[in-house]
């Protein structure tokens, strides 16, 4: 299922305070705001969970790629 990016809505998400500490800190580094750090790590779990049935295929099918990561294709 494709992502579709529509209207932005508000979302209150309730960190611990370290945890906010190191996202402030790491969306610094970035030169990101916070916002835009937590939308991208979102973003990125959700292509991962839509592409985790193909890569349990490949697995289970023997892709030596998905069981040997230093392995290059031929």
């Amino acid at each position: 299922m494709p992502l579709k990016i529509g209207k932005a809505n508000s979302f209150p998400l309730r960190l611990p305070a370290t945890m906010r500490r190191e996202l402030r800190a790491l969306a610094e580094t970035e030169g990101i705001s916070v916002n835009q750090l937590i939308t991208l790590a979102v973003a990125e779990k959700i292509v991962r969970h839509q592409r985790r049935p193909a890569l349990d295929y490949a697995a289970d099918a023997g892709s030596p790629a998905i069981h040997d990561p230093n392995r290059l294709p031929q």
